[in-house]
């Protein structure tokens, strides 16, 4: 495809009637892949031709490739020509179309995707590699060029043989035309496969990849939208985590008189073992036999110096993964971070560049939720999901106690620390009880064994057993529930939703190839899924809801993280507390009649930055 004559012609030969598949090549202007900033160097289209029951494909480049093509067109001529056709077509589908699509949105042609092999793909089988060619391979035994192997011969290197960076536009058109034509020709074939597979499964499972699909266009919104952050803050945070850390370094040179680094592990034990902290025989050993120290050890040695110890690394964590990445992604006030739905087995949204899925609120001096700020004018308003993941288990499991529970409104976590203690349910509990009773339940609820609950209770592990035991005795419903899963597992070697989204494992069904402890992660794993993936599933339909109570009835306010069981969104202050009762009540409303036999309960917070609302 070189000239304007042979696009007219193809652009005769494409129905609007029949499914089209289309891929983007791009040069990346960063470190990794960016659809943002990517320059567009060509693209594919393939389709089914009725006439010869053969699949037509087509590459279109819009670069030069070195100097073994005619000039090719420009994007210039390009676009005009396929935007209306484009845009107006009913049945395009890509793979990852979250990357493809916002690339052709940022050149001016915004196309809507009826399918994505990706989602399709997901909601059949989570536990599956769902990369374009992994899934080729896999489904038709057909080995594709991979991105490195098309490059790679092209690879030029610096002083010291480093590498330069290599794209596309390295590659000659002869190589770099059969490569796009196969992308795009392999995603048709791709969406006829798994489309046969998902037309066997529920009904819910199918509308699945449709909410996906819609969800797609909201996390664009979001990304583009960004997360609000007070950068002067932001520097004054870093400068104080700075001095914080020296000093608290500084204190325990002084005090103990040893070379000491928070990172190395021998410096560490030497530091507490002159402190008194320990001993030799509470050495904490790795399974090769190394000395270990990880932050649940050092907090159940409950000395000062330890505490002083895991606060320097949660002040080293806090920088490195969150506050110095902030400094570097930040841009007029705003971070704007990449949301994906294909990273986590689970189904759960991921964010990355930076990562805001794990921000922790629990180190409230550092925490990164502080710069995380509404502008003047705007509130931040959080939507908290109550205990949802715990909700979706009393309902699939049916167990009596845990329906009881939340059909009465009543306290969970209270009420399991005081059944393991073999306390009337009502008995008041303190904070560090009811602490115990909620590590209790999210380790249990999920697989968990006895040992979980020995550093943070402080007790043997026999004494862990005879409370795990206890635990079950009041919810042996879940107990059912959880060994049925892990029967299910060893046996048909998947579990699914609610919803049918499943996650098969490959591991199970080729048992021995692989040890006995990788065996129990993956049934610990599909074990898991049913409760985590269902609650994935819920949270995408409210931030559907949310999305578009907002957009009709919010001017100036957007969303902009899911992490979790929470939405966040930033929203005109003189609006605040309407809205945030409105989307609460939306995002209720949107879970479909009858799906759980307990409430669904959301919690509203309003404030000025996220550590506030959190």
């Amino acid at each position: 495809m070189l000239t304007e004559f042979a696009l007219r012609e193809m652009l005769e030969v494409l129905t609007a009637t029949d499914w089209l598949a289309f891929d983007v090549e791009t040069i990346q202007v960063g470190s990794s892949v960016n659809a943002y900033t990517d320059t567009l160097a060509g693209f594919s289209l393939a389709q089914f031709d009725q006439a010869t029951q053969e699949i037509r494909a087509w590459y279109v480049p819009l670069i030069s490739h070195r100097n073994d093509q005619p000039d090719p067109l420009t994007w210039e001529v390009v676009r005009p020509l396929v935007k209306d056709f484009l845009e107006d077509h009913p049945m395009l589908v890509a793979h990852h179309s979250a990357f493809d699509g916002v690339v052709l949105r940022q050149h001016g042609v915004s196309v809507v995707c009826a399918q994505d092999t990706i989602l399709m793909s997901q909601t059949l089988d989570m536990g599956r590699a769902h990369g374009l060619k992994a899934l080729v391979l896999d489904l038709f035994q057909y080995a594709m060029t991979t991105y490195d192997a098309l490059v790679a011969p092209y690879q030029k290197h610096g002083p010291r043989n480093k590498k330069l960076p290599v794209s596309v536009a390295d590659v000659p058109y002869s190589r770099l035309a059969p490569y796009g034509i196969d992308d795009a020709y392999w995603t048709l074939r791709l969406r006829a496969r798994l489309q046969t597979d998902l037309d066997q499964r529920s009904v819910q499972a199918r509308m699945l990849v449709r909410y996906d699909l819609l969800s797609l266009p909201i996390l664009e919104r979001m990304e583009r939208a960004g997360t609000p952050v007070n950068e002067e803050l932001l520097a004054v945070l870093l400068k104080k985590l700075d001095g914080d850390y020296e000093r608290i370094k500084t204190e325990i040179f002084e005090a103990y008189r040893i070379p000491f680094e928070p990172s190395l592990v021998d410096t560490v034990v030497a530091v507490l073992m002159k402190a008194g902290a320990m001993t030799a025989s509470q050495r904490q050993l790795t399974a090769q036999g190394k000395t270990s120290v990880t932050n649940g050890w050092l907090e159940s040695l409950n000395h000062p110096v330890a505490a002083q110890i895991l606060k320097l690394r949660q002040m080293a964590y806090s920088k490195s993964h969150y506050l110095k990445p902030f400094t570097s992604f930040v841009r007029k006030g705003r971070v704007h971070t990449h949301f994906g739905m294909n990273n986590a087995t689970s189904g759960r949204i991921t964010s990355g560049e930076p990562c805001l899925t794990n921000a922790t609120g629990e180190w409230d001096d550092y925490s990164v939720r502080q710069v995380i700020q509404a502008p003047p004018g705007f509130m931040l308003v959080d939507i908290d999901l109550s205990m949802i993941q715990a909700r979706v288990a009393a309902h699939m499991s049916g167990d009596q106690a845990l329906l009881r529970i939340f059909r009465e409104g009543l306290d969970i976590h209270q009420i399991a620390y005081n059944i393991i203690m073999s306390r009337p349910w009502e008995t008041p509990v303190t904070k560090a009880q009811r602490d115990q009773g909620k590590t209790a339940n999210y380790a249990w609820m999920f697989g968990a064994g006895p040992s979980h609950i020995v550093v943070p209770f402080g007790i043997s592990i026999n004494e862990a057993r005879g409370l795990y035991a206890q635990y079950f005795r009041t919810f042996w419903g879940l107990r059912k529930f959880l060994d049925g899963l892990e029967n299910q597992a060893r046996r048909l070697h998947y579990t699914e939703t609610l919803y049918g989204r499943r996650r098969y494992s490959q591991k199970l069904a080729r048992p021995n190839r692989f040890s006995e402890q990788e065996l129990a992660f993956e049934v610990r794993a599909l074990v898991n899924h049913p409760i985590q993936g269902t609650e994935a599933d819920l949270l995408k339909l409210m931030m559907l809801a949310a999305d578009r109570y907002l957009r009709e009835f919010v001017p100036g306010g957007w969303l902009f993280l899911q992490v979790y069981d929470e939405l966040v969104m930033c929203v005109p202050e003189h609006d605040a507390e309407q809205t945030a009762q409105a989307v609460k009540a939306a995002m209720i409303a949107a879970v479909p009649a009858g799906s759980l036999n307990v409430p669904i309960k959301a919690e509203a917070h309003i404030g000025r930055s996220w550590s506030e609302i959190h």
